[in-house]
């Protein structure tokens, strides 16, 4: 089972979507990938890696 965990949600414009009125951020435990999605539409608009130190 994936570990998927909510971590913020930002008005669009914020984060760079000026076109997308609410934009999730999301955190995948296992492998450690963070993405957002269009919070109305479900799409994926952006995904990427952990940073580990």
């Amino acid at each position: 089972m994936t570990d998927i965990i909510w971590q913020s949600d930002w008005c669009g414009d914020e984060v760079g979507y000026d076109d997308v009125s609410v934009v999730g951020l999301y955190y995948i435990v296992n492998p450690g990938i963070y993405y957002y999605i269009n919070a109305e539409s479900g799409e994926v608009l952006e995904a990427w890696p952990e940073e580990i130190d």
